[in-house]
């Protein structure tokens, strides 16, 4: 089982209120079984606050900062489903109540806006408003920015987790052309190392079924020609599934941990109310639009002066038939 930890930025109105809007149940999505909503439990704020005023009154305790700040952070804490299927109510209780603590401890009890455990969605997963103000100035960097802090982040909750029998899990490593290459020509040198071995047995085992005649006046040449060599390429084989079992248990483990990305992935994209059977061309158009709006937004300001308004990065990285539901 492997922890699950997700972070959207957000710097607009909008975003915030639209985030807000899911995260607080104020307006239907598909994927929300609405007879379980009364379920989610509050931690910090409730499903009836203003996050708008409540965001405004904590940032009058910053006295400046950049339009384009990050004014809070949507952190979605889960695990894998198989510890909410099989843990008891009171090792759920007791997660929940972890991980609550934990995002104190982190982020600064007062940094947090709201804290919800949604309980009516496929996989329980809380979600975490953050508004990031270190030493009185609103610093997300201070925990988000980089892999390194990233990945002090994971390891920090990941002693939490631990407890209950769910793991930080490995650093996703990507493969390249020449390994896949590579891969797939073991892959092939194998099934055919695999064929040879397995006719010279055939071969040598209709020999011992069927010897000669005078084989069989000549037991010692029989043992010598017939049998010592079909032990010996019986064992040769033998040895070699023995190492493919081995390797097939390590496959079933990289296999478990390949789903469980992938069920990662799924409630990342649930989370942000996208549906995970989206499909490929859809998800690459998505991709191509926040290509489009990083390059705009690099753009110097006086190139921009007189035309239409951009859209913001953050608007766009949500479009309109994706929205949060």
């Amino acid at each position: 089982m492997k922890q699950v930890i997700d972070i959207l930025k957000l710097k607009t109105d909008q975003d915030i209120d639209e985030v807000a809007n899911h995260n607080l149940r104020k307006v239907p999505s598909r994927n929300v079984n609405s007879k379980k909503t009364h379920l989610n439990r509050y931690f910090i704020g409730n499903a009836k606050m203003d996050v708008s005023q409540a965001l405004a009154k904590k940032l009058e305790e910053v006295p400046k900062f950049r339009k384009d700040a990050n004014r809070m952070v949507n952190l979605v804490l889960s695990a894998s489903p198989e510890f909410f299927q099989n843990a008891t109510p009171k090792q759920i209780d007791q997660w929940e109540n972890a991980t609550q603590k934990w995002a104190e401890d982190t982020f600064g009890k007062d940094n947090i806006l709201y804290s919800v455990v949604h309980k009516d969605e496929k996989t329980e997963h809380f979600h975490i408003a953050i508004v990031p103000i270190f030493e009185g100035k609103l610093r997300s960097n201070h925990w988000f920015d980089g892999p390194a802090k990233l990945n002090t982040l994971h390891n920090s909750y990941a002693k939490v987790s631990k407890q209950f029998g769910i793991n930080r899990g490995q650093k996703a490593v990507k493969s390249s052309q020449t390994e896949l290459e590579n891969y797939y020509k073991k892959v092939n040198a194998s099934t055919a190392y695999e064929q040879q071995l397995d006719k010279k047995l055939d071969d040598l085992f209709k020999k011992l079924e069927n010897p000669t005649l005078v084989q069989k006046l000549t037991p010692w040449t029989f043992v010598d020609n017939l049998v010592k060599p079909f032990v010996a390429q019986l064992n040769k084989n033998l040895s070699h599934y023995r190492t493919r079992a081995k390797n097939a248990e390590q496959d079933k483990k990289d296999l478990k941990m390949a789903e469980q990305r992938v069920a990662d992935l799924e409630l990342k994209m649930e989370t942000l109310g996208i549906d995970p059977n989206t499909p490929f061309l859809e998800i690459e158009k998505i991709s191509h639009e926040v290509k489009t709006a990083v390059a705009e937004k690099s753009r110097p300001s006086e190139e921009i002066i007189g035309q239409e308004k951009t859209h913001n990065l953050v608007n766009v990285q949500k479009p309109r038939s994706l929205k949060i539901k």
